[in-house]
């Protein structure tokens, strides 16, 4: 009987972790800072989703919401999803565009599922350094690739 028990708890324990973020995803969840200054992002965690907004700031110093991105995991792979938010100036009308990428099981490079561009978006933190995050963003297969680093904020 203990044998059985032990086996049903296996693998209800086993199948909870199926659908969960790999450590390097949730390595993310925090306020971050674009090293030049032009903006910043905040990642939660909210049960199986990594949830992040962008913002950007006007001359000012304003800040102005510029995506909505989700990171989770589905059918054993991490889908991020991005939306973003521009407004036209001459209408003031807010514009969306939502992008979905596919990623691998643990690694955290992206491919853009419907070939537009953005092509490909990979987040690598500094080697041996969790505070310190780089962002390369490639907008065609061939072409190279933009590099943006960020900085975590201190809580």
């Amino acid at each position: 009987m203990p044998a059985r028990l032990l086996t049903i708890l296996f693998i209800a324990v086993a199948g909870l972790a199926f659908g969960q973020l790999p450590n390097k995803v949730k390595a993310l969840e925090g306020a971050w800072e674009y090293k030049n200054g032009s903006g910043f992002e905040i990642w939660r965690i909210n049960g199986d989703i990594l949830e992040g907004e962008s913002y950007r700031y006007t001359r000012l110093r304003d800040s102005i919401h510029g995506e909505d991105m989700t990171i989770k995991t589905v059918n054993n792979v991490l889908v991020h999803s991005i939306q973003q938010y521009s407004i036209d100036a001459d209408s003031s009308d807010i514009a969306t565009k939502k992008m979905i990428f596919i990623g691998g099981k643990r690694k955290m490079k992206f491919i853009n599922s419907e070939a537009r561009v953005p092509y490909s978006i990979t987040y690598r933190f500094g080697f041996l350094n969790r505070k310190k995050l780089k962002v390369f963003i490639q907008h065609g297969s061939e072409s190279k690739k933009t590099k943006i680093v960020l900085e975590k904020v201190k809580a």
